[in-house]
């Protein structure tokens, strides 16, 4: 499980908070495999009239560069995808908010599912950096020119310098 993960290994410092309306939730930090942080939660199907169905919430609120070391992110903007699957594999999520804070928190929520013992996964992800682009001169006898490109190459008749 995360327990043995070194993302976690910071004790001196809170690293996450999860909060939710669910009667059971796991013991313990979330697992984390198959690129997925994983939460199983679990509460009463309907409401004591035996008709209406409760709706979970599900707040994490977790530090970004937790979640960086998790995934091997850099500090470039990372975005996340909740989804929360039933037993019978359905997804159940109604409403689903992510963000991140400018003082390094990532926030994540998931509202509106029903309880069937469901299982919230959150993938986190990130856009790859930009390519850079470089600049080389190119010269036809006394001519000299700049190309800037990713991958620049000289035009026709000029000469790499």
């Amino acid at each position: 499980g995360a327990e043995n993960n070194k993302c976690f290994a910071d004790k001196s410092r809170v690293i996450g908070v999860v909060t939710t309306n669910a009667t059971a939730l796991a013991v313990g930090t979330p697992e984390f495999s198959g690129g997925m942080l994983d939460y199983k939660v679990a509460g009463l199907h309907y409401a004591p009239d035996g008709k209406t169905l409760n709706e979970g919430t599900y707040d994490l609120v977790m530090r970004s560069d937790v979640a960086r070391c998790l995934y091997g992110f850099t500090k470039a903007p990372i975005s996340a995808k909740i989804s929360v699957v039933g037993e019978g594999g359905e997804n159940k999520v109604a409403t689903t908010v992510v963000s991140e804070t400018k003082d390094g928190w990532l926030k994540l929520a998931a509202y509106g599912f029903t309880f069937s013992s469901p299982t919230i996964s959150v993938k986190i992800s990130q856009a790859k950096a930009p390519a850079k682009k470089t600049t080389i001169t190119c010269v036809k006898g006394k001519l000299t020119k700049k190309v800037t490109a990713v991958g620049p190459k000289c035009p026709a008749g000029y000469k790499k310098k």
